[in-house]
């Protein structure tokens, strides 16, 4: 069977939950573990004086990577990335941002399959309702662009959406599933990733048959990030 495995983690630019400690050697490690084929990631940081995060975490397992940055301060940078398996053909990042204090964006790549073209979509939305509303009326637009109906596509990240508002307009208008609802029914809870209360998280997908999807807890996760990761298998 022709699988794909996608994984998506707001890794908090490496810090554990409460910014007690600096854990991104053992978040490179689990990752590495679940060994999957696709990994979205947000918040991955560029401080000036130490390696960048997004070469520390691709390297020498997944040779294609793509990275769009949205926020920029004096030490340094941060924002979403892709890495693959696959060979990534183009990528672009769009902003997202509606106001001084929240730098936001979602990075598109593409990579090619045996299949045709498969679109990924790693996004990282706004704190409030009000901005996420408009961010997704956006990126709504933004697909409806530059992609048409028949091309899959993988839509992942922290949408920040705890009340679970933006996947009615993204099934209606973009044909995207979430994989938990249409698995289980509801959503995943994956913040704090400590005691998950809040689902911040999401996969949404079209044009795959979604096969399995989890959040990734217990003891050697909940220690790491603010967030718990969600894995998806899709039969391509």
């Amino acid at each position: 069977m022709n699988t794909l495995k996608l994984l998506t983690y707001n890794i908090h630019k490496g810090f554990s939950l409460g910014n007690r400690r600096f854990v991104l050697g053992q978040i490179r490690e689990q990752i590495r573990d679940i060994r999957p084929d696709v990994v979205f990631l947000q918040e991955v940081a560029a401080f000036s004086q130490q390696e960048d995060q997004l070469e520390y975490l691709a390297d020498q397992v997944w040779k294609y990577a793509a990275y769009g940055r949205n926020a920029l301060y004096p030490k340094g940078h941060h924002g979403n990335a892709i890495l693959s398996r696959h060979p990534i053909q183009n990528s672009f990042n769009l902003d997202l941002t509606t106001n001084r204090l929240e730098k936001r964006g979602m990075l598109h790549a593409t990579i090619e399959l045996p299949g045709g073209i498969l679109h990924l979509l790693n996004t990282h939305l706004s704190l409030t309702e009000f901005a996420r509303n408009k961010q997704i009326l956006k990126i709504c637009s933004y697909v409806e662009s530059s992609t048409t109906q028949d091309e899959a596509m993988l839509v992942a990240g922290d949408l920040n959406d705890w009340s679970n508002q933006l996947t009615h307009p993204l099934k209606e208008r973009l044909s995207l599933n979430e994989v938990f609802q249409k698995l289980q029914g509801r959503v995943a809870k994956t913040y704090p990733s400590l005691f998950p209360l809040l689902p911040l998280d999401r996969i949404y997908f079209r044009g795959s048959e979604l096969v399995t999807a989890q959040a990734l807890s217990g003891e050697k996760w909940n220690k790491l990030s603010d967030h718990l990761p969600l894995l998806a298998t899709f039969k391509l």
